[in-house]
């Protein structure tokens, strides 16, 4: 039997008025840092992901000690303390014990794909947090050419969802605000608008979607797996375009109350170009490839609340100007970071745009990055203290 055990490094500091809780999440088994685990309170709607590097950083003043933190990660066993006893831990490795059933092994499950998703939309009031909430997160866009990081923008905001149909849901800029730009290429092409993040938010909409649609998908897999202590569904619908090229949804099911955990959508691109600007001395042809978009929720108070929300773009392009020619891969990515609920009435600060990308809307540059260094991985860190 394989083990899958989990190396906790824990570390803290305490101040008169803030704790600090940080540590790396780590496999043990092959000493790969994990990346996007989920760290997070049971009575305290306030979370955290480990970054690139597998680390975490938690600043509070409102938990309570009797309160009991988790760590989660898809294939590995739920670890649960008191955040009391947490404290005390000084340098101490903890282990996360395996699951009786082999985690690498994929189960086939007998039951039908279709219903599960039926159920799934029909509990989904119940089983999510839907009535008009404030979040307090961060988002951050991030824009590579030929592999470099050419862009950067990071704000804290305030997200402000409506169950109303009428109403839109609302990103508010607050606190902490930076971006940078260094020898980009492509000037206002491919950044990622802010409502191709919050459209994910209508996640009900969506599931009824693909269930009207079921039919004209190529291939349903249904498998189940092990995320912390809850046993979940994986459903991937996957949609041939040729050959080769292929779209597929996943989602990550919660087993007993049907609560959507995670959907997930990738998809190749169909690959043409057409022109973006051209001009006499100046042409540039753009063309996707691929395109991702996924939104994630934790567990709080037996219901499910927003985690992240992500989407990525790949695009070529190609460039003409004054006679010479180049050809740049551009990846650019948006993601929403939620850290808890925001209790407090939020003032009147100008709303974020939402049919504009967040480095174009930035105005106050933030230049001590202490709060921000755990939300970005280690190239973007790099990419800003250039």
């Amino acid at each position: 039997m394989i083990k899958y055990i989990l190396l906790f490094l824990p570390i803290f500091v305490i101040s008169q008025t803030e704790l600090e809780i940080k540590g790396t999440i780590i496999d043990s088994n092959n000493e790969t840092k994990l990346i996007n685990a989920d760290v997070y309170f049971k009575n305290y709607p306030y979370g955290t992901t480990s970054n690139n590097n597998g680390e975490f950083k938690f600043n509070f003043n409102k938990i309570s000690k009797n309160d009991t933190l988790i760590v989660s990660y898809l294939g590995y066993k739920e670890f649960k303390i008191k955040v009391y006893d947490f404290l005390k831990l000084k340098d101490t490795k903890i282990y996360l014990v395996e699951y009786v059933t082999l985690i690498d092994e994929i189960i086939i499950s007998n039951a039908n794909p279709l219903t599960i998703l039926k159920q799934s939309a029909a509990n989904y009031d119940h089983n999510h947090f839907t009535n008009s909430i404030t979040y307090k997160g961060t988002v951050i866009q991030v824009s590579q050419e030929n592999k470099t990081i050419t862009r950067l923008s990071y704000s804290d905001i305030l997200l402000k969802t409506t169950k109303r149909q009428r109403k839109k849901n609302t990103i508010i800029p607050i606190a902490k605000q930076y971006k940078k730009e260094k020898n980009s290429k492509l000037s206002e092409f491919s950044l990622i608008k802010l409502y191709q993040l919050v459209d994910f938010l209508k996640l009900k909409n969506k599931i009824s979607y693909f269930i009207k649609n079921y039919s004209k998908f190529d291939e349903v897999l249904l498998s189940e797996k092990k995320y912390g202590a809850y046993s979940i569904y994986e459903i991937n619908l996957i949609k041939n375009i040729n050959s080769i090229k292929k779209t597929k949804i996943s989602f990550f099911i919660e087993k007993t109350t049907k609560s959507i955990i995670s959907l997930k959508l990738e998809g190749d691109r169909i690959e043409q170009w057409h022109f973006i600007l051209d001009e006499n001395d100046e042409k540039i042809k753009r063309k996707p490839i691929f395109s991702t978009g996924e939104i994630v929720f934790r567990p709080y108070k037996e219901k499910w609340i927003l985690k992240e929300i992500k989407t990525s773009l790949n695009v070529s392009y190609n460039i003409e100007s004054n006679g010479q020619k180049q050809n740049i891969e551009n990846y650019n990515e948006a993601r929403i970071i939620i850290n808890g609920l925001y209790n407090g009435i939020a003032e009147k600060n100008r709303k974020f745009d939402l049919h504009v990308d967040i480095f174009n809307q930035i105005r106050k540059i933030e230049t001590n990055f202490l709060n921000i260094e755990n939300r970005l991985n280690s190239k973007e860190l790099k990419f800003i203290r250039e």
